[in-house]
């Protein structure tokens, strides 16, 4: 059998599985409410809130241990953890298995080749040539350490894991879940484009396109390892390579 039936064959058997876990309604609406107080809340920081930290005089480096440490943390993971918790018994993996599983390093290898590669494709093609961006340095890396599990416990570990069953049955049903994941995914940025006078740029430039492809690549990990870190990992490797040159 070759490797790619082997695959299709347990991806088969992990949603017959998973299929058998009846989701209430409650669940669907539980998704919506979180939705519509997660992105009213996070649109409200990012608004009117974060402009008054970036703007205290703190050192950088306090302030993105606040924003991305602490606050972060509390707005987003928290509320996500205690969600899965919640409805855990309805979840396509639980959250003892997402934080449990230890993703496969050599099933993890092409794709963080594939992020280094383009990379250097672009940074051997921008004006500045192969050099360090002048703002990477202890901020961004604060940032790095925390936007995976921030950003992946909600997206993936949450909306994307307690995703209707309906929506991923047929032959391209796993593909539309992680679809619609992207798309809420790139909403979220919705609120700091407009606070920086960056969100028509980043339709214009097609910036946005290469948001949903990524964050269907880090659906796509986490369906398929079962794990929140594989998405975690992607995630933050992704970002410390665009910090660092960008």
């Amino acid at each position: 059998m070759s490797q790619t039936e082997t695959a299709v064959k347990g991806f088969e058997k992990t949603e017959d599985t998973n299929s058998a876990k009846e989701q209430s309604p409650a669940l669907l609406t539980a998704c919506i409410v979180f939705l519509l107080v997660f992105y009213a809340v996070w649109a409200v920081y990012e608004l009117l809130i974060k402009p008054h930290i970036d703007a205290s005089g703190i050192s950088p480096a306090l302030g993105k241990l606040l924003t991305d440490g602490v606050i972060k943390n509390l707005v987003w993971t928290l509320p996500a953890v205690l969600m899965i918790k919640r409805y855990d018994p309805q979840m396509r993996i639980s959250l003892r298995e997402m934080f449990a599983t230890r993703p496969k390093v050599r099933d993890m290898i092409p794709m963080l080749l594939i992020f280094a590669a383009y990379t250097l494709y672009l940074v051997m093609h921008s004006k500045d040539g192969f050099t360090l961006s002048p703002d990477f340095g202890l901020p961004s890396i604060i940032t790095v350490i925390f936007v995976g599990i921030t950003e992946e416990s909600v997206f993936r570990g949450w909306l994307l894991n307690a995703m209707p069953e309906r929506i991923f049955k047929g032959e391209h049903g796993l593909w539309l879940a992680v679809g619609i994941n992207a798309v809420l995914f790139l909403m979220i940025h919705f609120p700091i484009w407009i606070a920086k006078g960056e969100f028509v740029q980043n339709f214009t430039s097609g910036g946005f396109i290469a948001l949903l492809i990524l964050s269907g690549i880090f659906g796509h990990s986490f369906l398929k390892t079962r794990s929140i870190w594989a998405a975690v990992i992607l995630h933050s490797y992704w970002d410390l390579l665009m910090f660092m040159f960008f």
